[in-house]
C-alpha cells in the first residue's frame, strides 16, 4: 500500500544536528509500510570538503560512508550514528586512494575499492588500483593491490558462495576475494574479463547462481553503448545487454546503479544519458525512461515500500519509481529544498533512504 504525502506543506526547522525541512505529510500514517513522504534532513557529520560518495547501512546498526575528497579531508571511511552524529573515521592506509564502491561481505566486515587516477590518461597522481576492507569491530583497514593498478575498482557484492566480487571498470575484469585468507595472495580466487567492457556496481543475480553488473560502455574495442550484462560464478558469460548510445560522441550512456526491482526486472542509471533503463532478464530487451527532475542519475535503490529510488547528482531531487510490471513506471521527483547533491543511496535499518551529498559535504536522510 502507497500512503500518500500531501504537497503545498513546508515547514523548515535548523538544530544543532542538521537541517531539516519537511516537504511534504503523511499524519498519523508516516512510516507505515517504509512508506517515503519526501522529506529530508542533513548533515554535516565530517569535513564539510570530505566529498562523502559511498553508503551504506552497517551490521552494526551505523551508516558508512566512504570520503573520496584526494585531500587531508577525504581518504577516509566514516561510521554514522542514524541521529547524524560521526562516530569514527578510520583512515586509509594508501594516501590520495578516492574510496568508494562499499558493501557487506559475507564476513560481516566492509569492503571498498580505491579508484584513485585511474583510468586518466593525465592523471593528477599515481594510480591506486587497490581494494580494502574495514574491521567492523575494530576499524582496522587492510589492502590488497591490484595487478594492474589503473584497474578502477569501482563496486563489489558479497557473491552466494561466499567471495566479495568486484568490478573493476578500466580492466573489464570481475575479480573475487576469499574473506578468510584477505589480503594474502591466495585471496583472490576468480579473475573474468568482460568482453569489450567496463563493468560497475555488481548484484547477486535473482537466480543467485550469477553476478549482474552496469555496464559504462566506455569504448573497449570500439564498443560505446551503455547497459548491463551478467555471469555465471564460473565465469561463463550469460548476456550483454546494451541501451542507447548518447549524442555525445564516443561518451557512452555510461550505466551504473543496478538493481532488482520488485517487478522482476533490472534497474539501472544511465549517467551520462539523462535516463533510467529497465531490462526484461527473459530476453535482454531494454526500455529506457526520463527522469522526473534532475541530471545525472547516479545510484538506485529498492526502499521498504517496495518502490525505487534514484539518486540525482545534479538538481539534488531524489526520484521515486512506481513500477508497472511490463508498462511505463511513474516517476515523481522528491526536490530537496537543502540544495544538496545526491550521489551514493542506502535503505537504513530506521526505513529513511539515507544519501551522500558528494561535494557539498552532506549526508542526509529522505523520509
Amino acid at each position: 500500500m502507497i500512503i500518500a504525502c500531501i504537497g503545498m506543506v513546508v515547514l523548515a526547522t535548523v538544530t544543532a544536528l542538521g537541517r531539516q525541512t519537511n516537504t511534504g505529510f503523511c499524519g498519523a500514517g508516516k512510516g507505515v509500510g517504509g512508506s517515503i513522504c519526501g522529506s529530508y534532513t542533513s548533515y554535516t557529520p565530517t569535513a564539510a570538503t570530505s566529498q562523502p560518495d559511498s553508503i551504506l547501512m552497517g551490521p552494526d546498526n551505523n551508516i558508512w560512508i566512504s570520503e573520496g575528497a584526494i585531500s587531508p579531508a577525504g581518504d577516509k571511511i566514516a561510521k554514522i550514528s542514524l541521529s547524524g552524529k560521526l562516530i569514527a573515521e578510520y583512515t586509509v592506509p594508501t594516501a590520495s586512494s578516492d574510496p568508494g564502491g562499499m558493501c557487506i561481505g559475507p564476513d560481516n566486515n566492509i569492503w571498498f575499492g580505491e579508484w584513485a587516477n585511474s583510468g586518466l590518461p593525465n592523471p593528477p597522481g599515481v594510480p591506486v588500483g587497490k581494494v580494502g576492507r574495514v574491521t567492523v569491530a575494530t576499524g582496522h583497514i587492510d589492502e590488497f593491490q591490484l595487478s594492474n593498478p589503473n584497474a578502477g575498482p569501482s563496486g563489489c557484492v558479497a557473491g552466494p558462495d561466499g567471495a566479495v566480487w568486484f568490478t573493476e571498470h578500466f580492466t573489464g575484469k570481475i575479480e573475487a576475494f576469499a574473506p578468510a585468507t584477505f589480503p594474502a595472495p591466495a585471496s583472490l580466487i576468480h579473475s573474468f574479463t568482460i568482453p569489450n567492457g567496463c563493468p560497475d556496481s555488481p548484484i547477486v543475480g535473482k537466480a543467485h547462481a550469477s553476478i549482474w553488473y552496469a555496464d559504462a560502455g566506455c569504448g573497449q574495442g570500439g564498443v560505446s553503448e551503455a547497459g548491463v550484462g551478467a555471469i555465471t560464478l564460473g565465469g561463463g558469460l550469460i548476456g550483454q545487454y546494451l541501451a542507447s548510445p548518447t549524442s555525445m560522441g564516443m561518451r557512452s550512456a555510461h550505466g551504473q546503479g543496478i538493481v532488482l526491482g520488485t517487478d522482476g526486472y533490472y534497474w539501472f542509471c544511465e549517467l551520462m544519458a539523462d535516463k533510467f533503463g529497465r531490462v526484461n532478464p527473459s530476453n535482454g530487451h531494454i526500455d529506457e525512461y526520463d527522469p522526473a527532475a534532475g541530471a545525472f542519475p547516479e545510484q538506485l535503490v529498492v526502499a521498504r515500500d517496495g518502490n525505487l529510488y534514484a539518486s540525482m547528482f545534479w538538481g539534488g531531487a531524489v526520484n521515486k519509481i512506481v513500477t508497472n510490471g511490463a508498462g511505463a513506471p511513474t516517476i515523481t521527483a522528491l526536490a530537496n529544498p537543502n540544495g544538496d547533491a545526491t550521489a551514493g543511496l542506502a535503505v537504513g535499518i530506521d526505513s529513511n533512504i539515507w544519501y551522500t551529498g558528494g561535494s557539498a559535504g552532506t549526508v542526509g536522510k529522505l523520509y
